[in-house]
């Protein structure tokens, strides 16, 4: 937990906010090391060492966006249930393409979800600290508490009637052309217009 609240704070920049990427919890997270933070509490003390091992290695495998998400809320326990098995990564974020980020899920999927209850709308917001796919094929309207995923502070490159242009780092896994090509980040250039943003790779 604390790693994860470092990570984020490292990544804070003033232009968008603190974001989290799934290479990222792939390394920090170990089987070893859920089964530790789990061990707090009482339900997961109740089973057996055996099935302490299978959960954390079924998280591990199948629910690591959903477990950092959990946990930075302090709501982990949920996935000690049985009947949390049913909601892994996949079932719930969506990838429009592999090599892509996966899409937030929506709230009203969330409402319907016996694992959210009571916090369904506070998962949905917290959910944003994995920034989705900026590639889509529809215009998409963001909620406030979206978290674009630039690497870096935005340098000004110029000005017009348009605006005012930026040019930002974005890692793979964030625009199309870097789905399944080797490289790690492309560079952006963005145009703002009263508070407006407009993307041009």
């Amino acid at each position: 937990m604390a790693e994860i609240e470092r990570r984020r704070s490292q990544n804070h920049l003033p232009i968008r906010g603190g974001f989290l990427t799934l290479d990222y919890i792939d390394e920090l997270f170990t089987v070893e090391g859920i089964s530790q933070q789990l061990q707090k509490y009482e339900e997961f003390q109740r089973i057996s060492k055996a099935k302490r091992a299978e959960l954390a290695l079924f998280i591990k495998e199948n629910q690591q966006k959903l477990y950092a998400i959990l946990l930075l809320m302090d709501q982990s326990h949920h996935l000690i249930s049985d009947k949390a098995r049913a909601f892994t990564d996949k079932y719930l974020f969506t990838i429009q393409k592999p090599g892509l980020a996966s899409l937030p899920c929506p709230l009203s999927t969330l409402e319907t979800l016996p694992l959210f209850r009571g916090f369904a709308s506070a998962f949905y917001e917290q959910q944003y600290v994995f920034p989705p796919s900026l590639s889509t094929p529809e215009t998409v309207k963001h909620p406030l508490h979206f978290k674009f995923p630039f690497a870096n502070e935005r340098e000004r490159v110029g000005n017009g009637s348009f605006g005012e242009v930026y040019r930002v780092e974005i890692p793979r896994g964030f625009l199309l052309p870097l789905a399944d090509e080797d490289v790690s980040k492309v560079f952006m250039s963005f145009s703002q217009i009263a508070g407006v943003y407009t993307n041009r790779q």
